[in-house]
């Protein structure tokens, strides 16, 4: 071990330390007038004229310390006094290293070294360096040394280092008080880089519900590590930047939380609402997803300091990430790469290509044969396993199984549920991810920023269309397209020959009559309930109302209310309230453009059964199941007899299975089942028949659906030109009960013979007659 020199610097206070301890300016030492009694590591310790006078440094002394080979050259200060980083959180020094540079340890650590905190920080050489040390936040135990470590880790002997002005800054706190969260970060000094992310701490105020948030307050919902770096793409332009970041332990690993209730995971952003003034485009377009049922980001407004620098108002954001809680597919270990493990869970994306993206290694450039007329070539990017981690095997499947689906769905037989895109393709997914986009109308839609995920062949195998993800261009806020500010048009039908078309699939799907009524049920369904203008306007007034305070301060911060932000339409001399209104008048407009252009008719989907032996056998009328993997769980048993359950289910087609019973129920009457809405296309659980009227199912599979319900007889035209003329319902015994003539509607609703028993029912059409048979309990 090296030699401890102790060296009494010429220009000494007399009672240095409680003299510095004292000083206005907090200037421990400075050779111009303030000096310390430091300790050196063998190094000689010299005052020296300033070898630079200039801007950062202009006194006329300094110190000079020259390096040894050993890695760590240092110079430490017996304070006197117990550190407090509440009083003195901040320190700094200059440094004028050599040529080359190197690296600034500052530590404080107890009489016996055995518990410490140090920040390390990176000098430029042949300059005066100001480093600016931050311990905002961190623990401290009876520190009562400062150690300086000079060319840290560096092992070249004779090196010239000069030191000057070490101060401490008292800590004069952010007064700040909020309804929201406060998130706080301490970087100790450092600036966020884009990448790679930098050590930081992260502490988060949530009081209980009802209870106001302060600075100064306990971190009562997180107080540990993160890793920061900045984060985006053209927001990176704008001065409030966009954070990602990763809570990690004490070691530096990964560290699964809760922040602000949201489920355990390692991997969030703090979004930075900037360019969109109304400060809810990102917000509510994923309350919307969310309603929906799909998995979209779940968000957190709050307030964000950094550094004691007061930042706005930031929303807590989920990054896509696959987890049983966000993107919930199967783990892709690099050892899977056979059989069912290879085919899933997997995560692709289409967006702006990285400048050092490489063909092969991170992604595939997706070019059927034959294409789709004006479509593009496609750009996948591997994201789940990511290029880092993704083996040979996986990406040859995921780039295949993508190719097969779009074969499927540019063939002439597209239509097919069966071999058609249907196989490939999860449809209420594709289905949701569309409307959502075109609610939005953003620019990038269709083109950036869109995720798909595939399941594993065992739990379904299909691909699904999302997470959904960033839509602060959207609902008219951008100037360069104009598209993007009429609320009336398609987004999925631009597909042209250019470099910045969009995907083609939707448009594609939009041919397919089926996928059409599909898309009309799906709407209808939502704007009579979820999205309706009252729903709608509610979530707006909620959120306006919940950060009306913060966004004062925020806007206080950023004020760009009424100047332009690119890409900003409309903004000339607008208030917040007028940035809420334009885009609450564009989503409104736009929901009432597609109530009234989106074609196709509403699925009316019914399941039909009847029994033999210990199975029943299940048809799917007007719909189909949502994969093949058909699980029991998915089929309820009612009314059927003691001890009768469904051991296994076989899937035998599109819209057919058959349930495997414990027990013989063919001669049961009363037995019927619901069809749960997660296995099926069209988002309603499904009630069958009993099987007593399975006669009728069989009819209906062929142009009429037929059911009884609330006291009457529904029956509903499936094919156009198969209207039936005319009914008669007679009773068991051949007495005619009632007549009934039709016109050319396509449904029909007719009471229940009044007492109950068995009907015969006969249908007489252009050409044809039918009889079946109707139970009336």
């Amino acid at each position: 071990m090296k030699k401890i020199t102790r060296v009494c610097f010429i220009l000494i206070l007399s009672a240095s330390i409680q003299l510095l301890h004292a000083q206005v300016t907090d200037t421990l030492s400075n050779w111009d007038g303030i000096a310390a009694n430091w300790e050196s590591w063998s190094s000689t310790i010299q005052v020296v004229n300033n070898p630079v006078q200039d801007s950062i440094n202009p006194s006329t002394y300094c110190i000079k310390l020259t390096t040894t080979a050993e890695p760590y050259d240092l110079m430490l200060l017996n304070l006197g006094y117990v550190v407090s980083f509440e009083e003195y959180p901040k320190y700094s020094l200059l440094c004028y290293p050599p040529a080359g540079g190197g690296d600034v340890v500052l530590k404080f650590e107890n009489s016996d070294a055995s518990d410490w905190q140090e920040l390390r920080l990176t000098a430029i050489g042949g300059q005066w360096n100001r480093l600016n040390f931050d311990f905002i936040g961190l623990p401290f135990n009876n520190f009562t040394r400062m150690v300086i470590f000079y060319d840290f880790l560096g092992t070249t002997a004779g090196k010239e280092w000069y030191l000057d002005d070490i101060t401490r800054q008292s800590s004069s706190p952010l007064q700040l008080e909020s309804n929201l969260p406060l998130v706080v970060i301490n970087t100790f000094g450092a600036n966020i880089p884009d990448d790679p992310k930098i050590t930081a701490h992260l502490g988060i105020i949530n009081n209980s519900a009802g209870n106001r948030n302060h600075l100064g307050d306990p971190f009562n919902d997180y107080n540990g590590y993160i890793g920061i770096e900045i984060r985006g793409q053209s927001s990176q332009m704008f001065p409030k930047k966009c954070y990602g970041m990763e809570t990690r332990d004490s070691l530096g690993e990964n560290l699964d939380v809760s922040l602000l209730g949201l489920p355990e995971e390692n991997d969030w952003i703090l979004y930075a609402p900037y360019t969109d003034k109304s400060l809810m485009r990102d917000v509510i377009s994923y309350e919307i997803g969310s309603r929906m049922g799909e998995y979209c980001t779940r968000n957190i407004y709050c307030e964000l300091v950094i550094n004691n620098d007061y930042k706005g108002i930031y929303v807590l954001q989920e990054k896509i990430k696959k987890d049983k809680n966000r993107v919930d597919i199967a783990s892709l270990n690099p050892d899977e790469i056979t059989g069912d493990n290879l085919t899933g869970g997997y995560i692709i994306s289409v967006d702006k290509i990285p400048v050092d993206f490489q063909y092969g290694t991170d992604g595939w450039l997706s070019a059927p044969s034959p294409s789709y007329p004006n479509a593009m070539d496609i750009t996948f990017q591997y994201y789940y396993p990511d290029q880092g981690k993704i083996v040979t095997q996986q990406r040859t499947y995921i780039k295949n199984f993508v190719a097969d689906g779009e074969k499927a769905l540019i063939a002439s037989t597209f239509k097919d549920p069966a071999t058609g895109y249907l196989r490939y393709f999860d449809a209420p997914s594709f289905v949701d991810f569309m409307l959502l986009s075109e609610i939005s109308k953003e620019v990038d839609k269709y083109r950036y920023s869109t995720y798909f995920h595939k399941q594993k062949d065992s739990d379904g195998g299909k691909l699904f269309a999302g997470p959904a993800w960033d839509f602060n261009l959207g609902y008219g806020n951008v100037n360069y397209w104009d598209p993007g500010i009429d609320y009336t048009g398609w987004l999925y039908e631009m597909v042209y020959p250019s470099e910045y078309s969009i995907i083609y699939w939707w448009k594609r799907m939009m041919e397919d009559p089926y996928f059409r009524d599909l898309t009309k049920t799906r709407w209808t369904m939502l704007r009579e309930d979820k999205l309706s203008n009252i729903h709608l306007n509610a979530i707006i007034d909620s959120i306006s109302s919940f950060t009306e305070e913060a966004r004062i301060r925020n806007y206080e911060r950023w004020p760009i209310l009424g100047t332009y932000v690119w890409p900003n339409y409309n903004w000339q001399g607008n208030t917040y309230e007028d940035e809420v209104a334009y885009f609450r008048n564009f989503l409104l407009d736009r929901v009432s453009w597609m109530d009234y252009h989106i074609n196709g008719k509403v699925l009316q989907p019914m399941a039909s059964i009847k029994a033999e032996n210990n199975i029943i056998y299940c048809r799917i009328q007007g719909d189909y199941f949502r994969n093949p993997v058909l699980k029991k769980g998915y089929f309820s048993l009612h009314d059927s007899p003691p001890g009768i359950s469904i051991d296994s289910v076989l899937y035998t087609g599109p819209n057919e299975c058959e349930l495997i019973l414990s027990g013989n129920i063919a001669s049961d009457q009363e037995t019927f089942i619901t069809v749960d809405k997660k296995i099926i296309n069209t988002w309603v659980d499904l009630t069958s028949n009993k099987l007593a009227t399975a006669d009728i199912a069989e009819f209906a599979g062929r142009n009429l659906r037929i059911f009884t319900q609330d006291g009457f007889i529904h029956i509903f035209n499936v094919e156009p030109g198969f209207n039936p003329e005319t009914l008669t319902i007679y009773s068991v015994n051949g007495q005619k009960i009632k007549s009934y003539s039709f016109g050319s509607s396509n449904e029909y609703s007719i009471p229940e013979p009044g007492i109950p028993g068995i009907y015969q029912m006969i249908f007489n059409g252009k050409n044809w007659q039918k009889s079946i048979k109707i139970v009336v309990p």
